[in-house]
């Protein structure tokens, strides 16, 4: 058995999406200052670094990252390598041959984004999750965000900055464990790759 761990690291280097508040640490106590223990408090963006959308964060009234289902979060997932540059269309996806069963798929495509019309297609392919190397499934200038209104809006969660650099194309058991956090649109997590 081999684990890849495809986590970014938490931490005041962690690239933020524009706009959204850096990791920070503050110390409360220290035993390298005379404490009997280390005690610290972080504060961050719950989309910083890896982690997971849920349907709130962009449809009203959809399920929040405490209501999301471990089902989809745990379970057989396909991982494939899409270079190139600009919006990744349609056709590109076709081409990957990805088997008719297919319910998890994570895209190693950064600093590239999806189509609208790509979307589209992942929408009809009946996947439960997407996940991405990139920051945003989005171009970061974005201000209608079509990529996540269409994955979100079919049920499909959507995790982003994983780090796939490491792991080859090929088919996995993922896991992939959001903090549950009541009511919030997304929330860090913690995944890996078995094979």
């Amino acid at each position: 058995m081999t684990i890849y761990d495809i986590t970014l690291p938490l931490s005041s280097e962690t690239l933020a999406y524009p706009g959204d508040s850096p990791f920070q640490v503050c110390s409360h106590s220290s035993m390298a200052q005379g404490r009997p223990f280390d005690l610290t408090s972080i504060s961050m963006s719950s989309h910083l670094g890896t982690h997971v959308d849920a349907a709130s964060h962009f449809v009203k009234g959809g399920p929040t990252i405490d209501q999301v289902s471990l089902q989809v979060l745990v379970g057989p997932a396909v991982v494939r390598h899409m270079q190139g540059a600009g919006q990744i269309g349609r056709e590109e996806l076709d081409a990957m041959g990805l088997p008719q069963t297919t319910e998890r798929l994570l895209l190693r495509m950064s600093p590239r984004c999806l189509s609208a019309d790509a979307a589209r297609w992942l929408v009809e392919q009946g996947l439960k999750l997407f996940g991405t190397d990139s920051l945003s499934v989005d171009p970061l200038d974005s201000e209608d965000f079509p990529a996540h209104r269409l994955l979100l809006s079919a049920g499909i969660l959507v995790v982003e900055s994983l780090d796939l650099s490491g792991a080859p194309e090929r088919d996995y058991t993922l896991y992939c464990l959001p903090l549950k956090v009541g009511g919030v649109e997304a929330a860090p997590a913690r995944a890996i790759l078995v094979s």
